[in-house]
């Protein structure tokens, strides 16, 4: 009886090495009827339960198998294996522990708990236990590559490419080395060559749920949203309960303001792995799209909790935060920026960092500019907070800047590539001041006017301007396009207006406008579509001569409103005391505040928000409306 046992056993396993899963299961269900405490047969009952992906019925025969033999070291690495398959990464170690403890040289289980490990988000734990597979195996090729996965993860990036290339060398793991090839390529924004590796070990292997899933990661990143959601439902196809798969189908769909769809997919992702740390960032996204900001910061927190080092997530509440008013939460957040995604350039780094405000009393500080030009306008305003503290100062700015900055501040103002002719104690980046200084919605520094214009220049455009004696207002409906930053593009898509609908003003009656905008497309367009769009001969376009933002200032110190969309011009024109009027894309740029009408940081800021996303129409009603009644009382 045992030696028949014993063959069925044997061809049980041979069928299930053949996943023949009907002729395996036919065998183990002779073995049971025989003996149905028989625990080898109950083990693999359980492995075949788990190749047919039912997790839950698996576990329950791999437990009632260590149940008969508590000691047995293979189905305690099964039932690890079946754990992380559920999303219980945690539990999944515990049974790996076990098996080591009786078996303390199966590679296989230190590669597995090295990927629990790197379920749990713990990338530089898990690396001990790669290390100890291929201390035991050398030619062990998974272990090389999932080793991959965890230097990747880290950002070391070409030591993740040795590793892979390593996996592909001993050839037992291809389709998974080209994949995470393909990842570190894509991490570095190398997007269309990650798709040649993901499509060969697709090649190799049409069934990697995988390379499916990292393929729509690549399409979305290059906008190819359809394309990426083929991909996606394809991963799926193979492999319904992968919550990678749900979480970046979810993601896309959020791309393409699917939103419904999108969170039915993290919710999808969700029951199948509660501690999934991207979908509870995408579901971040979903709320915050959505303006609905509590239930965005509960995602974030959740990504956070998960991962205490997610830089990204960090970085979106920490805009949420500020939109929201939360400001000592959202400043301290938003240091994070330096590891996100998508970090300003740090620079400076050989001088010492000022941490608190009070250590640059007396000393000379460096304060930098880090982000976009609007905000050097923004937060220039600290620079003379600095100066009241008695801080000796630095204020180094982008070189279109300059010669704006340069008159505003008794203190040496410098561009990017003049030379530090002095000895530097400290250094800031602009935008960490506001944290230094402990900056709430009542404490922000608003004077009515911070910045002044050349006052030669501003003579000249008095003279010129002499015989315009209605109404000025100067316009800026495009914030440009910058071709080496996809990553902005959605953002500037939405907060540009077209001519053809910012033209709809030229139909106010006593208005002089006078175009503002800088920048291709626009710029172009205005000079060959002008006739088409903008018939009527109130509106007058002098950027040409407009060399920086010295002459800029100085023409708009002759106008009476500027009408802009979020440029560094509506900054500029606040900044002056300048009543503006800003049309606000529906997802709102944090410093504008959630649907608000003034500006903490503008007293002489007017907001204009989207009612509905891509609305423009509605804005451009208003705006005319209450030009309309502005202009009698000019």
């Amino acid at each position: 009886m045992d030696a028949q046992i014993s063959h069925l056993l044997g061809l049980s396993v041979q069928a299930l090495q053949q996943n023949n899963y009907d002729q395996a299961e036919k065998l183990l269900q002779e073995v049971l009827g025989a003996q149905p405490t028989h625990p080898d047969a109950l083990r693999f009952m359980g492995i075949l339960y788990a190749m047919k992906r039912n997790w839950p019925a698996a576990l329950i025969l791999i437990d009632q198998a260590l149940e008969l033999g508590p000691d047995n070291a293979l189905a305690h690495s099964n039932k690890g294996n079946i754990l992380q398959e559920l999303g219980r990464a945690g539990d999944a170690i515990e049974s790996y522990d076990k098996a080591i403890a009786l078996a303390p040289n199966n590679v296989e289980v230190y590669n597995n708990k090295g990927n629990a490990l790197q379920a749990l988000n713990r990338f530089t734990d898990s690396l001990e236990w790669y290390d100890k597979a291929i201390a035991l195996a050398p030619q062990y090729a998974m272990a090389h590559n999932n080793k991959g996965n965890a230097l990747q993860e880290l950002k070391q990036f070409n030591e993740a490419m040795d590793c892979y290339n390593k996996a592909l060398a001993l050839g037992s793991c291809a389709d998974s080395a080209f994949t995470g090839i393909g990842v570190v390529l894509q991490q570095l924004k190398r997007y269309e060559e990650a798709l040649t590796f993901f499509d060969k070990a697709i090649a190799l292997n049409p069934q990697y749920v995988e390379a499916w899933t990292n393929k729509g990661i690549a399409l979305k990143s290059l906008r190819r949203f359809e394309d990426g959601l083929i991909c996606f439902d394809k991963a799926l196809a193979l492999s319904e309960n992968n919550a990678d798969a749900w979480a970046n189908k979810g993601a896309v769909l959020n791309e393409i303001a699917r939103y419904e769809e999108a969170l039915t997919c993290f919710d999808k992702a969700l029951k199948i792995n509660p501690q999934h740390v991207l979908t509870w960032y995408n579901k971040g996204i979903n709320f915050a799209d959505r303006k609905l900001f509590n239930e965005s910061l509960h995602a974030y927190e959740q990504a956070i909790i998960l991962r205490a080092d997610n830089a990204d997530a960090k970085w979106n509440k920490a805009l949420i935060d500020l939109t929201v008013g939360n400001f000592k939460n959202g400043w301290s957040l938003y240091e994070s920026r330096w590891f996100s995604k998508n970090p300003p350039s740090r620079r400076h780094q050989d001088i010492p960092a000022l941490k608190i405000l009070e250590s640059c009393v007396g000393k000379t500080l460096l304060v930098w500019s880090e982000q976009g030009l609007g905000d050097t306008l923004q937060f220039s305003r600290y620079i003379n907070e600095l100066m009241n503290l008695g801080v000796k100062l630095v204020f180094e700015v982008q070189p279109p800047l300059k010669k704006l900055m340069a008159p505003q501040f008794s203190c040496p103002v410098i561009g990017f590539d003049d030379p530090l002719n002095m000895s530097i104690d400290y250094q800031a980046p602009l935008l960490s001041l506001p944290l230094l200084f402990g900056t709430e919605l009542e404490s922000i520094p608003s004077a009515q006017s911070y910045l002044k214009c050349d006052e030669k220049k501003s003579q000249a455009w008095k003279e010129r301007l002499a015989n315009s004696t209605v109404l000025r207002v100067g316009l800026v409906w495009s914030g440009g396009f910058r071709a080496d930053q996809p990553d902005a593009w959605p953002i500037n898509e939405r907060r540009n207006i077209p001519l053809s609908k910012i033209a709809q003003l030229q139909k106010v009656q006593g208005i002089h406008f006078f175009s503002l905008q800088k920048g291709d497309p626009a710029e172009s367009e205005l000079r060959n579509e002008k006739a088409k769009y903008w018939p009527a001969e109130n509106l007058f376009n002098y950027v040409e001569e407009l060399k920086d933002f010295s002459d800029t200032a100085a023409l708009i110190d002759h106008l009476d409103l500027i009408i802009s969309v979020d440029t560094s011009t509506a900054h500029l024109a606040a900044a002056m005391g300048k009543k503006v009027w800003l049309l606000n894309r529906y997802d709102s740029c944090w410093r504008w505040m959630a649907d608000e009408e003034q500006s903490p940081w503008y007293p002489s800021l007017k907001i204009y928000n989207q009612l509905h996303p891509g609305d423009w129409d509605e804005v451009i009603e208003r705006v005319s409306k209450d030009l309309k009644e502005l202009t009698p009382s000019h």
